[in-house]
């Protein structure tokens, strides 16, 4: 038992910097194709400037995936569970706000899904543990 919870303090550490680096990858590609794509004279040379932080996305996936196949049966379906009930949550308020928007809310951007069911996964998650669900 012991050394299961040693494997799966390495696989964390590993997933904590493989996030990390995706994360910086994204960041930095960001600063640094953004402000050129702004100013870009043709739609082509902006498609092609804004394509630079997909890698930093795509990273981000490849990460992600590996680190639920990679973990053990209970902690995949607790991190399983994390993204079911956060994309439920999700679905919810944007679904409710949409009624909002209707009556005069202001308009939102898709921009806000993800860092919403982030949010709704984070909330899970202190939820799970101050109830111990």
């Amino acid at each position: 038992m012991g050394e299961g919870r040693g494997i799966q303090a390495r696989w964390n550490r590993r997933y904590v910097l493989e996030y990390g680096v995706a994360v910086a990858l994204y960041v930095l590609t960001v600063l640094l194709c953004l402000p050129p794509a702004f100013k870009a004279s043709t739609l082509s040379r902006r498609a092609l400037l804004l394509m630079g932080p997909c890698a930093g996305i795509v990273a981000l996936l490849v990460v992600v995936v590996r680190h639920v196949l990679r973990i053990d049966e209970f902690l995949r379906h607790s991190v399983i569970e994390s993204f079911a009930v956060a994309a439920a949550f999700t679905g919810v308020w944007t679904l409710a706000y949409g009624f909002f928007e209707l009556v005069g809310f202001p308009r939102i951007s898709v921009w806000w899904i993800w860092p919403g069911m982030a949010l709704s996964m984070l909330l899970w998650s202190g939820v799970k543990r101050l109830w111990r669900l």
